[in-house]
């Protein structure tokens, strides 16, 4: 209860009812009404920690937007990964690319609230079970997390969750003996969280959204700058397409350079090999235009010195 919890140092914020408008629910689907009921009650418990609606993926804007007084924060489960792909998301994007798909749509049904996004370690749909037997279990890849990470918060999330290491069912031996994938943390989810929260990205991250707008000259890239007053940041992903050079515009003019970060090259170049120091590899700019390589599922981000 409210009342026993809300002083806990280890309270971050109160999860409220998952999924309450997912389909499968049938006619048992929880109606908006009682939900805001008892978000006005928590309040008046506790004034100081957010409340979270996580809502399944397949829901539309016109079911999810009158959950709006109910929560402070909202956001779906996103799992595309999967044998065959996509069986979650119910949609004609079978790709993970429709990780952006959904959280836009959550945008769209949250108003002007914040979106959580939840990723996908694993789900019911990758565990097979007595009663589908035959489910073969898949896990995202180090590169295909990167990318659904990324590509939800170029589409708006201001958080995400990574739902699933606890399924030891589909986990390693000794993963299941100690109750969490930790192989899936070893080799996919440490690095990435490393680099979201390391000292360069990090404030990209928690930057306002910049006011300048920069476009990408493909669409199939999407992209999203963040001005936090020192640097100006462009975080961009390209969700299908093929392998090419794209360009970017609407920098500052004054700018000439700017880094790639968590991408190093030794300064000076080689040769010869371990002449220099490691550095974020740089792009170059002019007249408020750059250029760099991009594939399919490829996620980076831009730091320019204002």
């Amino acid at each position: 209860m409210p009342t026993g919890s809300k002083d806990n140092p280890g309270l971050g914020v109160y999860k409220g009812v998952d999924e309450p408008r997912n389909p499968f629910r049938g006619e048992n689907w929880i109606r908006p009404a009682g939900l805001i009921r008892a978000y006005e009650r928590l309040r008046q418990l506790d004034g100081a920690h957010p409340l979270v609606i996580t809502q399944a993926p397949i829901g539309t804007v016109a079911q999810l937007s009158p959950y709006r007084k109910a929560f402070d924060i909202t956001g779906a489960d996103v799992y595309p990964v999967s044998y065959p792909p996509g069986v979650h998301t119910r949609t004609g994007n079978r790709d993970i690319s429709v990780v952006g798909d959904v959280t836009r749509k959550m945008i769209r049904a949250a108003g002007a609230k914040p979106i959580w996004m939840t990723l996908q370690i694993a789900w019911s749909g990758v565990a097979p079970s007595k009663q589908r037997p035959g489910v073969v279990p898949r896990f995202p890849t180090l590169q295909a997390e990167r990318f659904m990470a990324y590509q939800a918060i170029v589409s708006g999330a201001r958080g995400l969750v990574f739902f699933g290491g606890h399924l030891t069912q589909v986990a390693a031996p000794r993963d299941a003996a100690a109750g969490w994938n930790w192989t899936f943390w070893d080799e996919v989810l440490r690095p990435l969280v490393a680099e979201l929260t390391s000292a360069a990205v990090a404030p990209a991250l928690v930057a306002p959204n910049a006011k300048r707008v920069v476009k990408p000259s493909t669409p199939d890239v999407e992209l999203i700058a963040r001005d936090d007053g020192t640097f100006l940041y462009v975080i961009a992903v390209r969700r299908k397409g093929t392998t090419n050079v794209v360009a970017f515009t609407g920098l500052p003019k004054k700018i000439a350079s700017g880094e790639v970060l968590h991408e190093y090259v030794q300064k000076p170049l080689p040769p010869p090999i371990g002449a220099g120091k490691q550095v974020f590899r740089s792009v170059g700019v002019a007249n408020g235009r750059f250029e760099d390589w991009f594939a399919p599922h490829d996620a980076r981000v831009y730091r320019f010195r204002k």
